[in-house]
């Protein structure tokens, strides 16, 4: 084990730890504002988030709404939710 100074210690730039928490309900900034100029970029974005949350078929009609009285459909309306914020 290497012993150090003070002296060197100040020569480290010192970086506050990131922290990244995966979550399927996650706050997704984008970092942009949405006009008219921006949209296609902002498209693209919203596309990955979507896709990333594997939410694609709520979107494409692909996970279609379960009939009243089916058991899948409260967790359907859940992740359909999730789409839509």
């Amino acid at each position: 084990m290497a012993i150090t100074t003070d002296e060197s210690i100040e020569s480290i730039p010192t970086l506050a730890p990131q922290i990244i928490v995966h979550q399927d309900n996650s706050a997704f900034p984008v970092g942009i504002t949405l006009d008219e100029t921006k949209y296609s970029l902002w498209s693209q974005l919203i596309g990955m988030r979507i896709g990333a949350r594997n939410k694609v078929g709520y979107l494409t009609v692909e996970m279609k709404k379960p009939r009243p009285g089916n058991p899948n459909l409260g967790t359907w309306i859940t992740e359909n939710h999730k789409v839509k914020s």
